[in-house]
């Protein structure tokens, strides 16, 4: 009788099991079999994980008085097979990652890019390239993302990408632009630094100062239109000890 209850609970787990495998969609069998973990990666060393009230991944490493910083550049829908090809990849699991599952057969990775800064005293310096890529590269990936670019095709445009980040890693010369400092800010709510402080122009905007879970934080918008076409404006909310308040503070987490 033991044997006849046992044989008939295996029964009824394997058809539960097969019932609930056939209801997951292709993607969700494709991340299952692949062991792919959704919305997560492994740090790189010196660098920690947060996530912010969004659920966006973050990943911040201190080095002496460098900061890195990781967040999110670009996302894009990716077919099984570019996933496969993903996972291939150094960068999947570090900075390359699936995000979450599409309501199809397809998922959707993120790709994160890197900031640095630098900390002095109690200014702010941001790195920047000082050269800038050529237009065509925006072109390139602009249709290396396109859901309408075939398979072929972006295999061509993956290796002109390839070849345009190689030539600007050749020639390109980082250097530091003072982004903040609260005394700069005891006049005038919006300022320029001088080009040896920051050499690339920006107007400086304090959008915000606030006193936020016991600490002073800063909004500050850095704007610049010194070259016709190329016109940025970002922002970033940081405390005085410069730790970023919308990636690195959210309450419950």
């Amino acid at each position: 009788m033991r044997a006849q209850f046992l044989a008939f609970f295996l029964l009824c787990a394997a058809g539960a099991a097969a019932q609930a495998d056939a209801s997951l969609t292709s993607a969700q069998r494709f991340v299952q079999e692949h062991g792919i973990r959704l919305n997560t990666v492994t740090p790189l060393p010196g660098f920690r994980l947060y996530y912010n009230c969004d659920s966006f991944l973050f990943l911040r490493g201190d080095f002496g008085d460098t900061i890195r910083i990781l967040t999110p550049g670009l996302s894009s829908r990716t077919s099984q097979a570019e996933m496969l090809e993903l996972l291939r990849s150094p960068d999947y699991g570090r900075t390359v990652f699936v995000e979450s599952i599409m309501d199809d057969s397809d998922l959707y990775v993120s790709y994160y890019r890197e900031t640095m800064f630098l900390r002095r005293h109690d200014s702010l310096f941001e790195f920047v390239d000082t050269l800038s890529y050529p237009p065509l590269y925006q072109e390139v990936l602009t249709r290396l993302f396109s859901d309408s670019t075939s398979d072929a095709e972006q295999a061509r445009l993956q290796a002109r990408l390839d070849s345009i980040q190689k030539d600007h890693e050749t020639r390109s010369r980082l250097t530091t632009k003072l982004i903040f400092a609260p005394k700069a800010f005891a006049r005038s709510r919006r300022r320029r630094f001088p080009r040896r402080l920051n050499p690339v122009g920006d107007w400086i905007l304090l959008e915000d100062k606030s006193r936020v879970m016991g600490r002073w934080v800063y909004t500050i918008r850095i704007n610049n239109n010194e070259k016709k076409g190329e016109e940025t404006s970002y922002a970033y909310a940081i405390d005085e000890h410069f730790r970023f308040f919308w990636w690195e503070f959210c309450p419950g987490r």
